[in-house]
């Protein structure tokens, strides 16, 4: 039905929801034959201990090839919460592959801010790790779908910008970002210092999943 863009059609799908777990998939992008069985198993075994939970980064091109999947990795809420996941100090939240708590949505506003376009689900990931900790689970559960139309490099700036201006603008990390040179957050991540290393794995004895802190 006709709505008022993006932003605003998931608002009124996600309205209409009544599971509770919780995700989009954009029309051109996917997700992986066994994701959602996965996903499924894992918020019903962990229970309260897991309300957000991601998969690895997985890209493809347009006729369906996939041609890239990245590492497993940990995500700090601290830096999540500073907005620092924005492609280009620390990569990002891939939206494709991330899944998340009726509880945690309730629990941080119930919907999607419709006033920023491409970004919503880069603030949307912001509120989330003022409530909770973000999981990775090491497997491909949403693929993105590389467009060949535009420049992904210049894309990808102008997204950065937009978040600057936008979201980044909003929060209270413009003193960090002063006097913290990138490089030296880079470092602690190396370092470990600065992740909580919060991965769930399946564990092959116990036939089920588990937390990996």
């Amino acid at each position: 039905e006709p709505d008022q863009g993006h932003d605003h059609a998931l608002n009124k799908g996600f309205a209409r929801a009544t599971g509770q777990v919780m995700a989009w998939i954009n029309s051109s992008d996917a997700l992986s034959a066994s994701s959602l069985r996965i996903v499924g198993e894992i918020f019903s075994q962990l229970g309260e201990r897991v309300h957000w939970l991601t998969g690895l980064s997985a890209g493809m091109l347009e006729d369906g090839r996939v041609i890239g999947v990245g590492g497993p990795r940990a995500y700090n809420q601290r830096l999540l919460q500073l907005g620092m996941y924005e492609g280009r100090k620390f990569g990002w939240v891939q939206q494709e592959g991330t899944f998340w708590s009726r509880a945690l949505w309730k629990e941080t506003g119930g919907r999607i801010d419709d006033s920023l376009g491409a970004l919503v689900d880069f603030e949307l990931w912001v509120r989330f790790a003022t409530h909770a900790r973000l999981f990775t689970v090491p497997t491909i559960l949403g693929i993105y779908r590389h467009h060949t139309e535009g420049n992904l490099q210049s894309l990808g700036y102008a997204y950065f910008m937009e978040v600057v201006d936008k979201v980044q603008g909003r929060l209270s990390n413009g003193l960090l970002r002063k006097l913290v040179p990138v490089r030296a957050l880079r470092w602690l991540e190396r370092q470990g210092l600065s992740l909580s290393k919060d991965f769930v794995r399946y564990d092959f004895q116990r036939e089920g999943w588990v937390l990996q802190a």
